[in-house]
């Protein structure tokens, strides 16, 4: 809405992160993230044009974040999604994200929060209080893992 373009515009220029994907002069895909408090990284928005999704950017630049902020000492890194964005889904999964919450609000619909956990213990906290049954995050961490 024009109304809050002055105020987006400024929270971004002061708390975003912007990643921009380009193939020349052309700008081909854009993350916006941004820390959410000391521990905690946010996947804000990603966007890839349609001619370059399938060619695995976001895999690479999720990896490359990942990495980045673990060795910065970051604890999780956290994503929304609309739970019917199988290819936002599929990526985030592939990279261990646990579904960690939901909302519903009149501006995004169904949303899905997702989490992964760069510290192991604050992952062990999540499970052991949420999870039940096998719990196969526990299982990759012996083998190879991204």
């Amino acid at each position: 809405a024009t109304r809050v373009a002055a105020k987006k515009e400024r929270y971004y220029r002061l708390a975003a992160d912007f990643f921009e994907f380009k193939e020349g002069r052309r700008t081909v895909g854009l993350f916006v993230c941004n820390a959410v408090d000391w521990s905690t990284y946010y996947i804000r928005s990603a966007a890839v044009l349609p001619e370059y999704q399938g060619l695995r950017l976001s895999h690479g630049f999720v990896a490359f974040l990942l990495e980045t902020l673990r060795g910065l000492g970051v604890e999780r890194v956290e994503a929304d999604t609309s739970p019917s964005n199988f290819a936002t889904l599929a990526i985030l999964t592939g990279f261990h994200f646990n579904v960690t919450g939901t909302t519903l609000s009149d501006r995004w619909g169904a949303q899905l929060r997702l989490t992964r956990y760069l510290d192991t213990e604050c992952e062990d906290v999540f499970l052991r209080q949420f999870c039940s049954g096998v719990i196969h995050q526990r299982r990759r961490r012996s083998g190879a893992a991204r």
